[in-house]
C-alpha cells in the first residue's frame, strides 16, 4: 500500500481576514507538519521586468520634462519683471505717489517733459492750497531737457497741472526758476500776512501754502490768493 501523504486543506479552508487566502498564505511551518514542500512562487518574468523598467524610465522622463517646463516659466517670469520694472515708473517714488496724481500726470502726459524728483524728503507735498476742502498736491520733479527743478502742482480746481520753475510759470520779480538749491521745503497753515523787511504780501491767503527755503539763506511762501500763485520772500 502506498503511503498516504497528507495533502494541504482546501483554500476555502483558510482563514479569511476579509480578502481570500492563497497557497503562499498557509506557514511554512505548517507545510513542514505535512511533510509537503512549501510552494515556491515564480519569479517575474524578464519581459515584465523590461516593461516595468521602461514604465519607470518614461514617468523619470515626463517628471523632468515638468520640471524644465516649470523652470522656464519662472525664468520667463523674472525676466518678464525685470523688463517692467525697466519702464519709467521704476523707483520707490514712483509707486509712492497717489493714484490721482498719475492719472492727472498720465492724462496730460505730464512725464514726458518731466521726471520726478527725489532730492528731497518728501519728494510731494499734500495740501489744500485753494481752500476748496480737496487735498492737493505739490510734487517735486526735473525737466528733462534742461535738468532744472521745479514744483509741479496738482490741484483739484485747475484743469492743468502748474508748474512752478524749471521753464513753467513765473513768479513775480525774486522768485526761483530753478529749485535745485532748495534743502527743506513744507506745507504752511493758513494765516494772515505782515509786511516784512524783504517783502509785502499781496492779497490775502485762500488756503494752505508752501514754504520753500535754502537753509541758512533764502526762504519764501508760495500761496493761492483766489486768482493766481503768489511770491512772499520771508528771508534772503
Amino acid at each position: 500500500m502506498d503511503e498516504l501523504v497528507p495533502k494541504a486543506p482546501p483554500r476555502d479552508d483558510y482563514p479569511s481576514s476579509g480578502s481570500k487566502s492563497t497557497m503562499s498564505d498557509l506557514p511554512i511551518a505548517a507545510w513542514r507538519l505535512c511533510n509537503c514542500a512549501p510552494p515556491v512562487l515564480p519569479k517575474m518574468p524578464l519581459k515584465f521586468k523590461l516593461r516595468h523598467y521602461r514604465i519607470h524610465s518614461m514617468l523619470a522622463s515626463v517628471r523632468k520634462k515638468h520640471k524644465l517646463k516649470s523652470m522656464r516659466i519662472l525664468l520667463a517670469f523674472l525676466v518678464t519683471v525685470s523688463v517692467c520694472s525697466a519702464e519709467p515708473l521704476k523707483r520707490g517714488i514712483d509707486w509712492n505717489l497717489p493714484q490721482s496724481v498719475l492719472e492727472r500726470f498720465e492724462s496730460e502726459k505730464f512725464l514726458k517733459s518731466y521726471d520726478l524728483c527725489g532730492d528731497l524728503n518728501p519728494f510731494y507735498l499734500r495740501g489744500d492750497f485753494d481752500g476748496d476742502g480737496i487735498p492737493d498736491y505739490a510734487i517735486l520733479v526735473t525737466n528733462r531737457s534742461t535738468k532744472q527743478v521745479g514744483i509741479a502742482i496738482v490741484r483739484s480746481g485747475a484743469k492743468k497741472i502748474e508748474l512752478f520753475g524749471a521753464g513753467g510759470i513765473n513768479l513775480q520779480k525774486g522768485s526761483v526758476k530753478d529749485y535745485v538749491t532748495m534743502d527743506v521745503w513744507g506745507v504752511e497753515r493758513k494765516h494772515k500776512l505782515e509786511p516784512n523787511h524783504w517783502d509785502k504780501p499781496i492779497g490775502r491767503m485762500m488756503g494752505e501754502g508752501i514754504e520753500v527755503a535754502k537753509s541758512e539763506s533764502w526762504a519764501a511762501l508760495i500761496y493761492w490768493d483766489g486768482k493766481q500763485y503768489r511770491w512772499f520772500q520771508i528771508s534772503d
